[in-house]
């Protein structure tokens, strides 16, 4: 669905109720010019929503450092095993044990550690970050399942295993490289609350102060608990409009820290 789908119509009723929210002779025929301006902010929140959800959650990033983690702690025990046997180095003591925990890691990872592989899709959030953008690239569910397959037999076949493994670090790493990259382009540094409602509330104090001519401003109206006054009873009409679930109390913090931004950069000029 596209984003402006979301966007409500902000039609005569809406409007209306927007300027009875404003009061001081705001009227419906005074709305009317910003029906769009209204839309076009409705518009722009929810397409910044639907760019957030491309931020990468903490499950995500944590289930491909762990697969990545147990490839590399398997390829680091089987090199020692193909490079020169189980000597009496230190890091050799143990090494089926180690290789065996290994690979159940990797397994666990990937979703092939409960009853039978061939009946089990595996998580594919996970699959899509093991898969590159181009199609000769992709990880398909068959594709997974053999890996899984010769990665659990890797006592009758240890150079299958290892090639299996290798192939998923290295996806797993281009993984972690493009959360990376999603990551800066969707997280601003040092943003302070909700981008998309900061946004979408900032707009709506221009509208306001081109609506009623004054500058925008918190009131001393209302009470602690349900902070009142125009501009707050306007975004709040809005919001209610648009569907956004905060609460007044909220809004008006949001607009407080929007104004002292403001008042700090016109310091700077």
């Amino acid at each position: 669905m596209l984003a402006g789908s979301h966007a409500p119509r902000y039609d005569d009723q809406q409007l209306d109720r927007i300027a009875l929210a404003i009061g001081d002779g705001s009227d419906l025929e005074k709305l009317k010019p910003f029906r769009e301006r209204f839309r076009d902010a409705a518009s722009w929140y929810f397409a910044s929503l639907d760019r957030s959800r491309l931020i990468p959650d903490k499950e995500q990033k944590s289930a491909i450092e762990a697969l990545a983690s147990a490839c590399a702690r398997f390829r680091k025990h089987a090199s020692i095993k193909i490079g020169s046997g189980i000597d009496q180095r230190p890091a050799a003591h143990n090494l089926s044990g180690k290789l065996s925990t290994a690979v159940k890691a990797i397994l666990r990872r990937l979703g092939a550690d409960k009853g039978s592989w061939d009946d089990r899709l595996p998580d594919r959030k996970l699959a899509l970050l093991l898969s590159d953008e181009a199609a000769k690239y992709e990880l398909e569910d068959s594709a997974l399942r053999r890996h899984a397959a010769a990665i659990e037999g890797y006592q009758a076949d240890l150079g299958a295993a290892v090639a299996a493994v290798d192939d998923l670090a290295e996806r797993a790493r281009r993984g972690q490289n493009r959360l990376e990259r999603v990551r800066k382009l969707t997280v601003r540094e040092g943003n302070s609350g909700d981008v998309a409602l900061n946004t979408w509330i900032a707009t709506h104090m221009t509208i306001y102060e081109e609506i009623t001519g004054r500058y925008a401003g918190r009131s001393t109206t209302g009470t602690p608990r349900e902070p009142g006054g125009p501009l707050n009873r306007f975004v709040m009409a809005s919001a209610e409009i648009v569907g956004i679930k905060a609460s007044a109390r909220s809004i008006d913090q949001r607009i407080l820290r929007l104004l002292r931004f403001r008042r700090n950069a016109q310091k700077k000029i």
